[in-house]
């Protein structure tokens, strides 16, 4: 399980605490800190979670896309489709 990001930790140590009870009924759960080990600090002053990540991920690709630009110039909306529908321009 990745918990999200924030300064004092509070996040990590709530789902780590979360993990421990359910370990005792059977499941085989962990607590990653690799959303820790791998932000910077302005990601985590911001309190990111996993989501934002893909979130970030997915704009980064679509705004490095020279299809995605030559699309967009033609029709502005475009962005909020792709968005509302969850919808990908694979890469180029």
């Amino acid at each position: 399980m990745l918990s999200d990001l924030s300064t004092d930790q509070k996040a990590f140590t709530k789902w780590t605490e979360k993990s421990e009870i359910l370990k005792k009924v059977g499941f085989d759960i962990s607590v990653s800190h690799l959303l820790e080990e791998k932000s910077t600090t302005t990601q985590i002053n911001h309190g990111l979670d996993i989501a934002d990540f893909f979130i970030q991920n997915k704009k980064l690709r679509l705004g490095n896309s020279e299809i995605y630009n030559k699309l967009k110039s033609k029709n502005p909306n475009l962005e909020k489709l792709l968005e509302t529908f969850d919808l990908f321009i694979p890469y180029d």
